[in-house]
């Protein structure tokens, strides 16, 4: 079938080389592309003769050494140094470094779902103090993204304040604390949602909280009757369904995470089993509007600009 295919004369050495090529080409692009990592760490060697450096990073099974090459795009190592705090975009499928910061940024988008999203499609505005997500009619605004801080706090205050259209919202807001980075691989959207502790924003029980999995590991600070992963709200407190609402979410030396929203406390829990990660905005399919977002810890007090914003997507 094959050699009819190609014409009485047979397929020649030439076909076969084409053919091979086209099959090589075929699976290459079959094949999902992985995921670039958004890193944190601190440099603890660097040989710019062959562009290795090795970097120490805290991880979920103590800390570990990366060595690593880094790709001519990603700049002159000699700006760096030994002891420097890092960020750095990680492509594990071809083991290299393709940017590297001394500064992390105070958001990072990421298209988890890898379905080509950008923030040019999805953010209608963005400054310092404020971000516009979701407007306009065009399907690609419709594609699912989260907005997760470019580094990971432990004990903090995070405060924003949040608007949107209940009319026209298609989806379950949420503000989350304690997350990993979105892992960007599985088949499902659940699979390659962070695994965040979540407090939903939306107008039917603002305030509830949705913890990572159903044995994650909390105790109910007042009593709530928890139902698997869902923790219901305290108080309901309806927020503004067009207009600007206030959050507040304390994240405590001694593992509690209290919510409070228009100045009404809304829920808390005891003895979290996990309270330092990033935090993650995740918008509905609507006007969705957050701005004044800031970050207090022991050390410092600071806005976190959405200016300031870097896109992670798959390759």
């Amino acid at each position: 079938m094959l050699a009819r295919s190609v014409g009485q004369e047979g397929i020649s050495g030439r076909h076969l080389a084409c053919l091979a090529v086209a099959l090589i080409l075929v699976v290459q692009t079959s094949v999902s592309h992985a995921a670039v990592l958004e890193l944190e760490g601190t440099i603890t060697a660097i040989d710019a003769t062959v562009r290795t450096v090795s970097i120490a990073r805290t991880t979920a099974n103590g800390d570990k050494i990366l060595k690593v090459e880094v790709a001519p795009r990603a700049g002159d190592l000699s700006a760096l140094k030994v002891g420097d705090a890092i960020t750095f975009s990680y492509d594990p499928e071809d083991e290299i470094v393709t940017v590297i910061t001394t500064e992390s940024p105070s958001w990072l988008f990421y298209d988890f779902m890898c379905l080509g999203v950008t923030p040019e499609k999805t953010l209608a505005f963005v400054s310092d103090s404020e971000v516009r997500c979701m407007a306009g009619e065009s399907p690609g605004n419709k594609a699912p993204f989260v907005l997760v801080s470019g580094k990971q706090y432990g004990p903090c205050v995070f405060r924003c304040e949040f608007f949107y259209n209940a009319e026209a919202m298609e989806g379950n807001p949420m503000v989350g604390v304690a997350s990993p980075l979105p892992p960007m691989k599985g088949n499902t959207f659940a699979d390659r949602f962070p695994k965040a502790i979540e407090v939903k924003l939306w107008h039917r029980g603002f305030g509830s909280m949705l913890l990572p999995n159903t044995g994650f590991k909390a105790e109910m600070a007042y009593g709530q009757a928890r139902e698997g992963r869902v923790v219901p709200v305290l108080k309901q407190q309806a927020p503004a369904r067009s207009g600007w609402n206030s959050l507040e979410i304390a994240v405590k030396d001694d593992k509690a995470i209290v919510v409070t929203g228009n100045g009404v406390m809304l829920n808390s829990l005891a003895q979290v089993e996990v309270t330092t990660g990033h935090i993650v905005v995740f918008p509905p399919s609507c006007d969705f509007r957050i701005r004044n977002a800031s970050i207090e810890t022991t050390r410092e007090k600071k806005s976190l600009p959405f200016s300031n914003m870097r896109s992670v997507s798959c390759r």
